[in-house]
Formats: structure tokens, sequence, C-alpha cells
């Protein structure tokens, strides 16, 4: 496929004008290497760093493509950038992964998985890796282990609504016309601009949110009789199965560690520590005495650097229990 012909088929996309066809030698094109497909992501935050988000209302898709590839051609007179136009095209070219059925694109940190409709952008993160990204609006999240985010293709121009399954920290970014809404299977929270940490894995007896700047309305939980609004500090815990929910403070020092990579246990039960473990490292954990479950630890351990074979050393030294490891299968008795 020529150059040009791919750049054409990219301006008829934003411009809402791309048909079957089209959408079909876009695909053909995703798949033609592994380049093609590590540069889509990129797309994403270079296009919308071209576009002001108060404007996208009514925006003109095509007039903004030609005044991006101007700015771009200019950045390429550098001799340290590639000559052709395309090349940097298709180094930004992420949104477009929206089109694409079956489509996932793989990093070596964090692996992200966009699988993709007409309707919604899906990215999920594996087991064992955390994966970081900037949404249209400028908002941005980073995901922990086994946690995956959708938000439709309308995100930042109709309203600004994700949906998670898992754990993600919010950065989100400021649009009074706007709120943005994260909702789950357990909870939805709406806010105009913060930060918070966001958790809902449906292994988990629990879903929380904790604030760390700004303000943060709570709805649609089970047993609501109103909204709960939350303040800088605060962490609001849903028991899933009584279906209670309840705000407590927390300590302004204490950090979202995850999200560097550190699992930090502060006095949970070593069943919940299994499921963290199991997302973190990609293992299998059963327990022979299910007494076990309920025993409690403290420390902090870095995921990077330390193996799950370190992990389970460390918990097994305190003399509270024992453990074998086979290949992924970990087994506590």
């Amino acid at each position: 496929m020529e150059h040009k012909d791919i750049e054409e088929l990219i301006v008829d996309y934003l411009d809402g004008e791309l048909d079957e066809e089209g959408k079909k030698q876009l695909l053909h094109w995703c798949n033609e290497s592994e380049e093609n497909r590590k540069r889509l992501r990129e797309w994403e935050e270079l296009w919308a760093s071209a576009v002001t988000r108060g404007q996208l209302d009514g925006y003109d898709w095509r007039k903004a493509y030609d005044k991006f590839a101007g700015r771009v051609a200019d950045q390429d007179t550098s001799s340290n950038r590639r000559p052709h136009l395309y090349k940097w095209v298709a180094g930004i070219a992420a949104s477009l992964l929206v089109l694409f059925t079956a489509t996932y694109v793989s990093y070596q940190k964090g692996q992200k998985d966009l699988a993709t409709d007409f309707s919604d952008i899906f990215i999920t993160t594996p087991e064992g890796s955390n994966t970081s990204v900037t949404l249209p609006d400028g908002t941005s999240v980073v995901l922990n282990a086994g946690s995956k985010l959708s938000y439709s293709q309308g995100f930042g121009i109709k309203d600004r609504t994700v949906s998670i399954t898992g754990e993600g920290y919010f950065t989100v970014a400021k649009d009074s016309r706007k709120p943005f809404t994260v909702t789950s299977g357990s909870m939805r929270v709406k806010v105009l601009g913060t930060k918070f940490n966001y958790r809902d894995y449906p292994t988990d007896g629990f879903a929380e949110v904790v604030l760390d700047e700004g303000k943060v309305n709570i709805t649609d939980f089970p047993g609501q009789r109103q909204g709960v609004t939350l303040i800088p500090h605060q962490r609001a815990a849903l028991d899933k199965r009584l279906g209670k929910l309840t705000v407590s403070n927390v300590d302004p020092a204490i950090r979202h560690t995850w999200t560097d990579g550190v699992l930090s246990f502060t006095g949970q039960s070593l069943g919940v520590i299994a499921l963290t473990l199991e997302r973190s490292y990609h293992v299998t954990i059963t327990f022979a005495d299910d007494a076990k479950r309920n025993l409690h630890f403290y420390g902090d351990f870095y995921r990077d650097s330390q193996s799950v074979r370190e992990v389970m050393d460390a918990l097994s030294a305190t003399g509270k229990i024992s453990y074998k490891i086979k290949g992924r299968e970990i087994v506590i008795y």
C-alpha cells in the first residue's frame, strides 16, 4: 500500500468518512508488521497534542490534519528524523486501532492488549505487569496487573465515561463541561479533575476508592440511599457481600506504591495477598490448609527485582507457613 494512501485513509477515518473497504485496508496494514502495530499506540498521544480538547465539538478533523501534517513535516527536517511523513504518521496512529476487531498490540513492559470493535476501545493489562495509558482527553491512567479499561469512540466529545475491571490510578484532566465518570461492577465514581485510586477486581470481596486530590462522588453501589462524596485522603470501601460502604481517613504519606511496581502488604490476609501475587507474577496459588488464608502479613516487595519465590521465602521465614512451587503453581500449607 502506498504511503499516501494510508495517510488519506487516516484522514478519512478522523473525518468520519472511512468506508468498509478502507477499514479493511487499514486492518491489513496493521497486520503487516510488528513495527506498524507498535507504532499505532503512539499516534493517539501525538495526535491529541495537536488538538485543543475544548474545541472538539464540531471539530474540522481534515483541517486539523493538514495543520498537524505540516507541523510534523517541519520536525522532520532534523537529521535524526526519518525522511518521510508517513513514518511519523505510522508512529502516531494508535487512535486508529478503535477500528479493528481482534487486533492487539504487545509491548515489552506492560504488554497492552487493545481488543477493539466499532463501538468501544478495550485496554487490557496482562498478569505480571502494569500499563500506563493516556486517554484522548489527556487523562492518564496506570492499570494494575490483570486489569481492563474500556471507553467509547466518542470519549471526550460527548462524555468522559470509562469502565474498569481491576485497579487503576487516575490523574484526571479538568473539564468542567464534561465530568469524568468511572464505572465498575460495584459502583460509579464521578469527578471533574482529580487524582484517585480505583480498585474493583471481580475476585476481591471488596471495592474501594482512595482520593488523593480534588473531590469525587460515589453512586450506584448496593444499598445506596444517597451518593457519598469523598475529600482528599479519604477511602471508601464497599463490602460486596454485605453491600455496605464505609468511609475512613487515610494517611496522606501512604502512596499507591503498586504504580511503581511495589507490592505493599499492610496487614492483609494471606488469602488477599495470594490473589495479588497471582496477578503480579502470573502464577496460581492454592491452599492445602485453608486456615492459612486468614493469617496476616506486613512487608514491601519489588516485583521488578524480586521473584515470586523470594516473596514466598520471606513469608515462610516468619514460620507461619510453608510452600511448594512447581513451575507457575504454588501450594501453601
